[in-house]
């Protein structure tokens, strides 16, 4: 990387000699906007600019030169807007044809997503973990083909996209959200579109399971998924689900699994085949009945029990390790 490629600039220096000078040989830019600090118009000069992360600490300006940024600096590859104050991504944001990193997390503020930013037919990586204003994704979502990262943990996403299946590349997808028979029921995916998105790994996260979604779960093939480390299974409260759980079965190579406000009387059989777990965490499974011998999993360094089970509960088999 040569001299001037890389730079990071906070308020007391954008409108600078050096800055409008050498902003046109800048590939990578940081810029921190504390407060009232405008935003520079000088970075239209960057159009050579790959990447630009800003930290806007609540500046009112950003959302409305947006707009004009992603019209000009059309060879953006990653762009971070993190924790930012944006109520929501300009339509511009189709202009960036050749983007593929696009960084939301924290952006509380952000109600919604264009459609256009379905056009980005390049984006590989797409983060809106704790934005707890957006309600839903795109529906179009499901042509960005070459996605491989997609995070929404702890956003207020209600449901995921119907044809989500298609994005097949996924590497990552820390949550599928099952639609409870919303008004959203006609737009929302089921639990077996992931039967295609073998190659998720990492943690899954599979929110609002219930018990008329048996079929579904049962076709989403979970047992397939290799890559797949950690899974967290949320049922709907108070629902019987010793049948739903039975089709939910992980891949053997688990190391860490949880499982909060089930329903039923007893585990599902495959929890003992689960040789390579390292941790399980039980919480509000208050109707259990009895506990498998998870003494005898081999590799089971963490067990963590709350609000489980009635009271004369039995404990089956070996619960000390060897």
């Amino acid at each position: 990387m040569t001299e001037n490629e890389c730079r990071i600039v906070d308020g007391n220096n954008l409108g600078g000699a050096s800055m409008e000078t050498s902003i046109e040989r800048v590939r990578h830019l940081s810029m921190m906007l504390p407060g009232e600090t405008s935003f520079p118009s000088s970075i239209h000069k960057a159009k050579g600019l790959r990447s630009l992360l800003i930290d806007n600490s609540g500046d009112p300006w950003l959302g409305a030169a947006l707009p004009d940024v992603m019209k000009q600096l059309t060879c953006i590859r990653s762009l971070n807007l993190s924790r930012s104050s944006i109520k929501e991504i300009p339509k511009e944001v189709g202009k960036l044809i050749h983007l593929r990193h696009l960084n939301l997390e924290g952006c509380r503020e952000l109600v919604s997503l264009p459609e256009t930013m379905c056009d980005l037919c390049n984006l590989q990586s797409l983060d809106v973990i704790w934005c707890s204003s957006l309600k839903e994704l795109p529906l179009a979502i499901v042509k960005l083909i070459k996605l491989r990262h997609l995070h929404i943990y702890a956003s207020g996403v209600a449901f995921m996209p119907k044809g989500i299946e298609r994005l097949t590349c996924l590497r990552q997808l820390d949550c599928f959200i099952i639609c409870g028979g919303s008004a959203n029921e006609s737009k929302a995916a089921n639990l077996r579109e992931l039967k295609n998105l073998d190659h998720i790994g990492g943690s899954l996260e599979i929110q609002e399971l219930q018990g008329r979604g048996i079929e579904d779960a049962a076709e989403a093939q979970l047992k397939n998924k290799k890559d797949l480390l950690c899974l967290k299974m949320r049922f709907c409260e108070h629902h019987e689900d010793d049948n739903l759980i039975k089709v939910l079965q992980p891949p053997s190579d688990l190391e860490k699994l949880s499982i909060w406000e089930y329903g039923g009387k007893v585990l599902p059989n495959w929890m003992m085949a689960l040789t390579t777990l390292q941790e399980l965490q039980l919480f509000g499974c208050g109707n259990l009945e009895v506990l498998p011998p998870l003494g005898r999993l081999p590799n089971l360094e963490s067990l963590e029990l709350n609000s489980v089970g009635k009271s004369g509960m039995e404990l089956k088999g070996e619960w000390e390790k060897s």
